[in-house]
C-alpha cells in the first residue's frame, strides 16, 4: 500500500474548497434543500416575529451563500 500525503499544498486545498463549494451551490438548488431552507427561513421569521418577507429573505439568503461558495 502507497502512502498517503499527510497536507494538501495550498492550490491542492483551494482547488478542493473550490469543488465542494460548487457542488454544495448545486445541491442548495435542488427542490429538496430549496423547501427545506424555505421552511426553515419562514420558521425563524415566525419564531422571532420579524417584519419580513419570508420568501424574499429565504432568497436573498441563498443567493448569499451561492456567491460565498462560489
Amino acid at each position: 500500500m502507497k502512502p498517503v500525503k499527510s497536507s494538501l499544498t495550498r492550490k491542492q486545498a483551494n482547488q478542493l474548497c473550490k469543488t465542494v463549494g460548487q457542488m454544495l451551490v448545486a445541491e442548495l438548488a435542488t427542490t429538496n434543500v430549496k423547501g427545506k431552507a424555505d421552511k426553515l427561513v419562514a420558521e425563524y421569521v415566525k419564531a422571532n416575529k420579524l417584519d419580513a418577507d419570508p420568501q424574499e429573505l429565504s432568497r436573498s439568503l441563498r443567493w448569499s451563500v451561492k456567491v460565498t461558495l462560489s
